[in-house]
This record gives structure tokens, C-alpha cells and sequence, in this order.
């Protein structure tokens, strides 16, 4: 017998008519109508989707599941930005592979205060070793098929790319990013790209109607981490998007509430002992942030003189670490 939501014991206090997404009253019909109108386009019109945020984003697993929703019922218009995330040593989407057969002279990642290789939109950039690269670029997902592809790189220096010993001659769509059409619709190819610039990002496409996501994530972002970015907002202008979603401030508010109970701290210790405020941390929430290791940084960011901050107690370092892994992408 099959089992059904109606049939489960529903958990006491949940308020389930408190359940719903709200529109805000906005007027969507003319988004609608744009979309609806893919089902009928018999020529390879888009409608582009930018998603910008941080750690939620970059792995692809909640954007991903949106993304095939809209391309399910209005049509798969290509995968869209990808980003060399794994090229520069962090996690990426697990339905992409981006794989060069040199090593990766420098590279650079959004909050990360080095950035040797520059910074593009993205967030994240890679420099190759040498003139030229092999770069393998293969989709796992069926439907995101491509057959055009737009290379964003360093402003003013745009890749030399071949396909099969034969040169694709580039079309250029700013200063930072480059279109490309290839042979055929493939899942995977094999490009050699010339040049010494940065890579910052592959966009793929094909040459039908329907939905492309694009999508920007960092883990730790904030608002000011892609404001920091030179020609953030002119590089964007280059995916052309109808719709752009940000889902940023989660970092922020933890970074805001981090220096704010540094400063709490500074205060409560001008009132209390060493001891008393190891037992106050104990009946708290401050020890999720992981402070008995991070004190000195905290105090830093409250501005407390390095002369007045008091070494951690033996009782500080067996404060609970389960907040450590979270409070990593504060800096």
C-alpha cells in the first residue's frame, strides 16, 4: 500500500498555513508571458536567468533543481556560466567537468586576499601554466547539449581557440568576455586555448528556445565581495539577463553578529574575571563561533590593543568546536 503525506502523523506546532511564497503583490504577467512565449519561438530565443549568492549557490544543488524545473516546462536554452571552481581548488556543481591538461600557474578566489590571476565576475579566475592549454569541457546532465560558447576572461585579452587543430574564430562581446561557435552540438569537447590571460568563466549554450541559468556563487560571499570586483556590473551586462535573483546576506549578518559579540566580550570582560567569563561562555551561544581560537581575530575586529588581549585559559580550549566550520567562511 502506498504511503501518503495525508496518511503520516503530521508534527504538533507547525503552522502549516504559514507555508506559502508570497509575490509581494508584483505584477510577474509580462515575466510569464516571456516565458510562454519559448514554447512557441521556432528560433533559438533565451530567457536568461542570473543567480548571484554564496556557498548555496556554488555547488549548484539549489539552483540546479530550479533550473530544470524552468527548462522542463519552457525549454533548455543550454547549461549556461560555469566556473573553473575545482581548476582553482574548490567544489563546484557535480554536473560539469572543466579539466585543463596544464597546471594552474596562479589562481584567485573571491574572499581570499591574494589574487594573483585578477578577478572576473565569477569570483573566481585561473592563470595556466605556458602560452596554451587543453581545455576539457563535458556536461553530464542530458539535454545540456552546446554547440556556442562564451569564454569571460581578463579585460582586453581574449583566447586563441582550436577545435580539432582548427582555429574557431572568436566574436567579441566586451572587453571580458569572447563568443565561440563550434562544430556540432556535443556534450564534451576539447579546446586548445592560447593566450595569457585569465579564465574566469565558460557560459554554453545551443540553438534552441528556452531557459538559461546562470549562475554566481562563492562560499562566504556577501554584497561587498562581488562590489569589490573591478567591471562586476559591466561583465554581468554581457549575459544579457532578464531576471536576476540574489540570495546574499546570510554571511553578512554572521560577520556583523561575530563583531558585535567581540565587542560584548571586551566590555563584559572590563566587569568580570578570567573564570567568570569562561563560565558565561559555557550557558551561551558564543562558543558556536569557535572563539577560543579565533580571539585574537575577534579582538582584533573590536579593536581591543594586542597588549590587553588576553591569552585563551585552559578552560577556553575545551569550548565545543561545532561551530568551526561554519565560522571559516567569516574571513
Amino acid at each position: 500500500m502506498a504511503i501518503t503525506l495525508s496518511m503520516m502523523a503530521q508534527p504538533k506546532g507547525i503552522k502549516y498555513e504559514a507555508d506559502s511564497i508570497s509575490l509581494n503583490g508584483d505584477d510577474w504577467s509580462g515575466m510569464k508571458a516571456q516565458l510562454e512565449q519559448l514554447k512557441k519561438s521556432k528560433s533559438n530565443d533565451k530567457f536568461t536567468i542570473v543567480h548571484i549568492g554564496d556557498s548555496h549557490v556554488q555547488p549548484g544543488i539549489i539552483s540546479d533543481e530550479v533550473r530544470h524545473a524552468l527548462q522542463q516546462r519552457y525549454g533548455n536554452g543550454g547549461r549556461g556560466l560555469v566556473c573553473p571552481l575545482e581548476l582553482a581548488r574548490t567544489n563546484q556543481p557535480d554536473d560539469i567537468e572543466l579539466i585543463s591538461t596544464a597546471s594552474i600557474a596562479e589562481s584567485s578566489i573571491l574572499l581570499l586576499p591574494s589574487r594573483p590571476a585578477g578577478m572576473g565576475m565569477t569570483g573566481v579566475a585561473v592563470k595556466f601554466a605556458g602560452s596554451s592549454t587543453i581545455l576539457d569541457i563535458c556536461t553530464k546532465q542530458k539535454g545540456d547539449d552546446f554547440d556556442r560558447i562564451t569564454l569571460f576572461h581578463t579585460k582586453g585579452k581574449q583566447f586563441e581557440v582550436a577545435q580539432s587543430r582548427a582555429t574557431i574564430k572568436g566574436h567579441k562581446v566586451s572587453n571580458f568576455a569572447t563568443n565561440y561557435k563550434l562544430r556540432s552540438l556535443t556534450d564534451s569537447v576539447s579546446l586548445k586555448l592560447r593566450g595569457n590571460g585569465a579564465l574566469f568563466g565558460v557560459r554554453l549554450l545551443n540553438n534552441k528556445p528556452g531557459v538559461v541559468m546562470d549562475c554566481i556563487g562563492n562560499n562566504g560571499a556577501t554584497f561587498a565581495s562581488y562590489l569589490s570586483i573591478d567591471g562586476f556590473g559591466q561583465q554581468l551586462k554581457d549575459l544579457d539577463p532578464q531576471l536576476v535573483i540574489i540570495s546574499l546576506g546570510t554571511n553578512r549578518d554572521a560577520q556583523e553578529r561575530q563583531a558585535w559579540l567581540c565587542g560584548a566580550e571586551w566590555h563584559y570582560r572590563s566587569e568580570k574575571d578570567h573564570h567568570g567569563l569562561c563560565q558565561e561562555e559555557q550557558h551561551s551561544n558564543v562558543g558556536l563561533l569557535h572563539r577560543c581560537r579565533r580571539q585574537r581575530r575577534c579582538t582584533q575586529m573590536a579593536g581591543i590593543p594586542a597588549h590587553e588581549q588576553r591569552p585563551p585559559s585552559s578552560s577556553q580550549k575545551r569550548l565545543p568546536l561545532h561551530g568551526q566550520s561554519v565560522s571559516k567562511s567569516f574571513y
